[in-house]
């Protein structure tokens, strides 16, 4: 029997990708025989909840101004009594910045390995973003502060675990040893072609346009300007609909948009699984236009929907649609060839091969339990190793 406790300050009810994964990630071990699984969830209040062999741990944790629905967990003190309740075995640390700071102190005593996973690209999406925001000169430098930072973290801990194969391959140029890629998955029967609804693509006017759909928050990270950008010269040629699913510190910017450029709509954010299905599946193409994404869930669920993809040519969703040819690639933030290219899928005669291939490689490869079984392995072989020196530096890569 193994007890994996998860730590991971990403967590919020409101989230995206970060809670998608851990809530299949209790839906896989539940009533396992060889495993136990905690999540501890920063919260306002202090509770436990049990049920089989799943516990949720509601730890208080200080909320972080201007980012809605997240906190952190500070308090360490309170952490390490939690822990030495739960004696864990292994513990997975899934946010960087304070967790992989206090957990190692936390677990001290309870005999655990601490694990990570590179859930964000930290160095790139935000140290080097937002100081490039205050000082463009200052941006290379924060970067590689941060990846300073992530070798005297993650570089320590027993094992990382990394979702695509191109963030396996950064970690290791950047100095963080032992690996192991295990990508993620999807729910390939709830995120599935059947589901495209003529009557919902006519509720928004596409019953006979190109309908596309953003399924993110409205971050800079994520691409909104160059889409804001782009989207009145796709619209002039194609007049396609473009629907956005999502909240975040962007939607001053979308309102501005939306009241100048027809055929675009707003959903707001959509918490209902089979609603998001239908509009993936109704969708021609998605825009997963991030150059930072560690996996992309939100890409995939659209792969796995039969959508093609318009992607940043970086990151986990290059390496998606190179694999698949299951849609284009253009330069990160770069409006003109957003456009250009958009348009000229909307012009070939490949938009539904593309899709076709979309739907196939997810089927193919990104399921939730075959994710979950690779990495409930991986947990053992760490676990059974006992610490980083037994085992070898070099990455375990997924697919070659």
């Amino acid at each position: 029997m193994i007890h994996v406790c998860d730590i991971n300050n990403f967590f919020s009810w409101t989230g995206g990708g970060v809670r998608t994964y851990h809530l299949h990630k209790m839906e896989f071990f539940r009533g396992r025989s060889d495993a136990l699984y905690t999540l501890i969830i920063p919260d306002d209040h202090f509770a436990v909840e049990r049920e089989d062999n799943i516990h949720r741990v509601h730890f208080p944790a200080t909320a972080i101004p201007g980012a809605e629905n997240y906190r952190y967990i500070l308090d360490a003190v309170r952490l390490r009594r939690v822990l030495r309740d739960l004696k864990p075995d292994l513990i997975e640390v899934g946010s960087p910045y304070i967790a992989p700071l206090i957990v190692p102190w936390a677990a001290e005593g309870t005999g655990a390995v601490i694990c990570g996973f590179w859930h964000a690209d930290y160095p790139r999406a935000y140290a080097e973003r937002y100081a490039a925001e205050v000082m463009p000169a200052l941006g290379p430098v924060a970067r590689e502060a941060a990846w300073w930072f992530a070798r005297q973290t993650y570089g320590r801990f027993t094992a990382t675990f990394a979702a695509a194969d191109c963030v396996v391959s950064d970690l290791w140029s950047h100095g963080i040893p032992r690996v192991f890629q295990t990508p993620l998955g999807v729910d390939i029967e709830r995120f599935h072609p059947r589901h495209r609804s003529a009557e919902l693509r006519a509720s928004v006017g596409a019953a006979d346009r190109p309908l596309l759909f953003f399924p993110h928050r409205l971050i800079e990270e994520k691409g909104l300007s160059a889409l804001l950008d782009a989207f009145p010269r796709i619209w002039q040629r194609h007049h396609p609909v473009l629907v956005f699913a999502g909240v975040g510190p962007g939607k001053p910017k979308l309102d501005a948009f939306m009241a100048r450029q027809p055929d675009v709509h707003y959903l707001g954010y959509v918490d209902d699984p089979a609603t998001m299905a239908r509009w993936y599946a109704s969708a021609d193409a998605i825009f997963a236009l991030s150059a930072f994404e560690t996996f992309g869930l939100s890409a995939a669920e659209a792969m796995a929907s039969g959508a093609a993809l318009i992607g940043a040519d970086a990151g986990a969703v290059q390496e998606w649609v190179s694999r698949a040819d299951c849609g284009v690639l253009v330069p990160y933030g770069d409006a003109d060839a957003l456009a250009a290219a958009t348009n000229a899928l909307l012009d070939g005669d490949t938009l539904r091969q593309k899709a076709a291939n979309a739907r196939a490689f997810a089927e193919a490869h990104f399921s939730w339990d075959s994710a979950f079984e690779r990495m409930l392995g991986y947990y053992k072989e760490v676990v059974a190793a006992g610490s980083a020196a037994a085992l070898a530096p070099e990455p375990r890569r997924w697919l070659t």
